[in-house]
C-alpha cells in the first residue's frame, strides 16, 4: 500500500523520446481541441442546441419548429449598432454597455445593457471582432508580451534621453 505522505509523483511522462512520439502527442491534441470546437460550434443546419429561453442573442426559435432557430430582426440590428459602436478603439464592453444605455437600446426582456459587459464580450466574439481592452487582457494574462519601442538604429541613450534595459 502507497505510503500516503509520500509526496506525489509527476504524471507527465517528461520529454517524447522520439519524433514519431512528437507527432502522434501533436495529432492527439489537435484532434482533442477540434472536438472540443465542434461541440461548441452552432449546427450549420440552423438547429437549436440550447434551451428555449437560452438561445444567443440575435436568435430565436421558430414558431412552427421549435427546434430551428431564425434570426431576430430587433437582435440583428443592435448586434449591427454594437459592431459598428466597437469600431472606436476606446470602446470596450463596459463603454458599449453605457453606450447602448444611453442610446436607449434595450436588452431582452427591456433589461438595461449595465453589467452585461460578459454578453457584449460573446457578441464581439462571435462576430470575429476584437476591442483594445482585449489586446490589455492578452497581455495581462502573458499570452501576449507587449511590445517596447527601442530607439532608432545610430542614436545613443544620450540623444534619446531613454535607457534601454535589456
Amino acid at each position: 500500500m502507497p505510503d500516503p505522505f509520500e509526496e506525489p509523483r509527476c504524471l507527465d511522462p517528461g520529454p517524447p523520446e522520439s519524433l514519431t512520439e512528437t507527432l502522434a502527442d501533436l495529432s492527439a491534441r489537435v484532434a482533442a481541441l477540434e472536438a472540443r470546437l465542434a461541440r461548441k460550434r452552432p449546427d450549420t443546419n440552423g438547429r437549436r442546441m440550447t434551451r428555449l429561453d437560452r438561445c444567443p442573442f440575435g436568435w430565436k426559435p421558430h414558431a412552427k419548429n421549435l427546434a430551428r432557430l431564425i434570426e431576430d430582426a430587433h437582435e440583428q440590428q443592435t448586434i449591427q449598432h454594437i459592431v459598428e459602436a466597437a469600431q472606436n478603439p476606446a470602446m470596450g464592453p463596459r463603454a458599449l454597455c453605457r453606450h447602448l444605455d444611453s442610446v436607449g437600446i434595450k436588452r431582452r426582456g427591456g433589461k438595461p445593457w449595465a453589467g452585461a459587459h460578459g454578453l457584449i464580450r460573446a457578441i464581439l466574439d462571435r462576430e470575429g471582432i476584437a476591442t483594445a481592452c482585449d489586446a490589455e487582457r492578452l497581455v495581462r494574462s502573458r499570452w501576449v508580451k507587449p511590445a517596447v519601442a527601442e530607439p532608432p538604429s545610430g542614436t545613443s541613450e544620450a540623444e534619446t534621453g531613454q535607457s534601454v534595459q535589456a
